[in-house]
């Protein structure tokens, strides 16, 4: 894990926001029942990004026609959305802060792939972009509410995949840390 660790060349705030980050979507994901449950969170060196870390939640197959496309949006802001929390400047004003300003205090980067995900999303919703505003909106307010509920969930697993081997993390140890009444398919 040290090899590993300095071949991030992260410091452990990076370390720990990209894993706060990662774990929103993996605890997210576990709450509503779409990860695959042999998947695995995890952080590897790699040379991908600007600081040479690669990051994923491996989510099971997703049946947009069954309304999955909704949860699977959740859970991808949830990664940001728990990020975004984590950082000082959070605490003046919670989800009202300014961006610029939170995104100030940030040690790892934002995530490009995620964007782009979520937009691939918006535009598979509808071709209207009112309708996009207002879907992403619904779920960005979703899932602000639930990083909120699951907060301690999501630091606990953020702080389990840093101590793990490999920065690497089971999804089923995930869904295990959720409170009886969070797990399984609440949508």
């Amino acid at each position: 894990m040290v090899e590993l660790k300095n071949n991030l060349r992260m410091t452990n705030a990076a370390l720990l926001e990209n894993a706060i980050h990662e774990c929103g979507h993996a605890v997210l994901g576990a709450h509503f029942g779409v990860v695959a449950p042999n998947g695995r969170t995890k952080l590897w060196a790699g040379g991908r990004g600007r600081h040479g870390i690669g990051m994923s939640t491996w989510f099971g197959v997703v049946d947009f026609r069954s309304g999955e496309r909704e949860l699977i949006l959740i859970a991808l802001l949830a990664g940001e959305a728990s990020q975004f929390r984590s950082l000082p400047r959070f605490a003046d004003k919670g989800w009202d802060s300014d961006l610029a300003t939170v995104w100030a205090d940030a040690k790892a980067t934002r995530s490009h792939w995620d964007r782009d995900e979520i937009q691939k999303l918006l535009l598979e919703y509808s071709a209207d972009e009112g309708r996009r505003l207002q879907f992403l909106a619904r779920c960005t307010e979703r899932a602000h509410s639930l990083v909120d509920e699951l907060w301690p969930v999501i630091l606990k697993a953020a702080r389990c995949l840093l101590r793990a081997r490999h920065f690497s993390l089971g999804n089923k140890q995930i869904a295990k840390m959720l409170p009886p009444q969070a797990s399984g398919n609440r949508r």
